[in-house]
């Protein structure tokens, strides 16, 4: 909430108030002030300058025009004469930082159904104490939560079933959303397990009905061979994933998911036995339509067996039927049976998503001919609906980037790959360029509804903030303020031009596609939005330090 200063002169020892908001302090509250005073040890000077400051203070709140129920003000004014009886200069400092905070939890509340919004404050209320700011970031948290609630899915659970569950959890635990996040998630976890249990149980039946000449454990057992012969585990990034030797045009080469991809010139491979290599990275591919790099291999390394994909026509006939699932599931090789439920252009839907447990490079095989259907790897980030008025957008971004997508994407192996060969000096460029969207977009994360403070050490936000830091600092009429606002905003705009024009996604490398594809979109909305505000003529992007001159005019 914004605080209007009050300006006042003092006239000796009358303290009179100059403004056109100020009253007269009474003379009982002076008294009182001064009763104060002369319990401290304090000189003459001392004791005059502390008495002045507390009528100051007081005077300040007295005028502040708060937006708020008056009630609200009048408890807020209570509990600070409470707290620090009669020094003022204490009062006001709670004060206004309780009342921004309280306007902050009555502009959440409209997110909360009545009954829901008074349990959670009443848990609170008792928890904190009182204290608002320390509500409102926990409201703020909330928010997330009842959206995460919301909008959960639980597979083998229809909508009504999940409404209802969903309003059982919350009468069972009332105010504490959290909770009711977490005893949610185990109702899908339990679900999850009744579903691949009754999947199975079907699939078993099915079987047995059926005659076969291979068992479902001799199908699972023949898959994970066919696994081994042919893949590699690959460690880099932190990360640990699953690499494929294929043999195309008479040349051998390993597949593996993009984001392994390094400048170091190698990558370090294993077998599942523990027979420990590297690849060279000197000759990669890159794939145009999927998350993947290819990398030529001089000789078949630990002597492996180049695999053959299957054919489109094998894929096609196993709509509704059964494949296997193979990979390492954390640390442990885990094969599956599952259902394949749709093929889409490039990808494949099984009835249950592949997990993120499962490493990347995890394969799909197709159980009569035990050849890779599709392979598993990191999809495209889905990008959020950022607020960027709002004062946590740093911490909304922040957030996003540590999140991991639950799932990974079946990429169909039967389709053709187009590759492109990866050229070390394009290669440094999109990782430059990506490094600058990056900095480029931090630093207008920190400007835009953020502050000078936060922004300072960005780089591409140093020198704007220097700039207008001391524009801010000459007192000027609002039209001044606003033309010097249209040109902050129109410098923002400027250090987005440049990259947005020279940019071309389709032309990426797939190791960057992914980051850089989200970082250029996030540009791409900040320009608009910073446009919209320089034709609205508005500031609801303006960081606090204009806020507070707005304020002030």
């Amino acid at each position: 909430m914004k605080r209007y200063l009050v300006i006042f002169s003092l006239l000796a020892l009358s303290f009179a108030y100059q403004t056109s908001y100020a009253q007269e302090i009474p003379d009982d509250i002076k008294a009182k002030i001064i009763e104060v005073a002369d319990t401290k040890k304090l000189s003459k000077d001392q004791r005059n300058e502390w008495i002045t400051r507390q009528i100051e203070s007081w005077m300040v709140v007295t005028a502040a025009q708060f937006d708020l129920p008056k009630k609200d003000v009048d408890k807020l004014k209570a509990e600070a004469q409470e707290k620090y009886p009669w020094v003022y200069s204490k009062q006001e400092t709670y004060i206004m930082a309780q009342a921004e905070s309280l306007q902050e939890i009555n502009q959440l509340k409209s997110a909360f159904d009545k009954g829901e919004f008074d349990a959670i404050m009443a848990v609170y209320q008792k928890k904190y104490n009182g204290d608002y700011k320390k509500i409102a970031e926990q409201l703020y948290s909330d928010v997330e939560i009842k959206a995460e609630i919301r909008d959960m899915q639980i597979e083998g659970m229809d909508k009504a079933m999940l409404d209802v569950t969903k309003k059982v959890l919350a009468s069972q635990y009332p105010g504490d959303l959290k909770a009711q996040l977490n005893a949610l998630k185990k109702q899908a976890d339990m679900m999850s397990l009744a579903v691949r249990a009754k999947e199975e149980q079907e699939a078993e039946a099915k079987e047995a009905s059926q005659p076969k000449e291979v068992s479902r454990t001799e199908m699972i057992e023949k898959a994970e061979a066919a696994f081994k012969a042919s893949t590699l585990i690959i460690a880099g990034e932190n990360k640990t994933g699953t690499g494929l030797v294929i043999k195309v045009k008479n040349v051998h080469a390993l597949i593996f998911p993009a984001e392994f991809f390094n400048t170091k010139g190698r990558l370090s491979v294993s077998t599942i036995s523990g027979e420990e290599g590297s690849i060279s990275l000197k000759r990669v591919y890159s794939a145009k339509n999927m998350p993947l790099m290819m990398a030529i291999l001089d000789e078949i390394p630990f002597g492996l067996t180049p695999v053959e994909f299957a054919s489109n026509d094998e894929l096609k006939g196993m709509i509704g039927k059964p494949a296997v699932v193979v990979g390492f599931y954390g640390e442990a090789l885990r094969p599956v049976a599952m259902n394949v439920s749709k093929i889409i252009k490039d990808t494949i839907k099984m009835v249950s998503p592949i997990n993120y447990t499962y490493n990347q490079g995890t394969l799909i095989l197709n159980p009569a001919t035990y050849r890779p259907v599709a392979i598993c790897v990191a999809g495209e980030k889905e990008f959020p609906n950022f607020d960027y008025t709002s004062s946590r957008l740093v911490n909304s971004y922040e957030r996003y980037m540590e999140k991991v997508s639950r799932y990974l994407t079946a990429y169909r192996l039967d389709v053709p790959i187009s590759w492109v060969q990866v050229r070390e000096n394009k290669m440094e460029e999109q990782m430059g360029m990506l490094e600058n969207f990056r900095d480029i977009n931090e630093s207008l994360l920190a400007l835009i509804s953020g502050s000078f403070d936060e922004a300072k050490k960005k780089k591409y936000a140093t020198s704007i903030c220097s700039k207008y830091e001391k524009v801010l600092s000459i007192s000027m009429d609002i039209s001044r303020l606003k033309m010097e606002y249209r040109s902050y905003i129109t410098s923002l705009i400027n250090v987005l031009r440049r990259p947005l024009a020279q940019v071309r996604l389709n032309d990426v490398y797939a190791n960057l596609r992914n980051d850089l594809g989200f970082h250029i979109r996030l540009a791409q909305e900040m320009d608009q939005e910073l446009k919209k505000e320089l034709k609205n003529g508005s500031h609801t992007l303006a960081p606090k330090e204009f806020q507070k001159k707005f304020g002030d005019n």
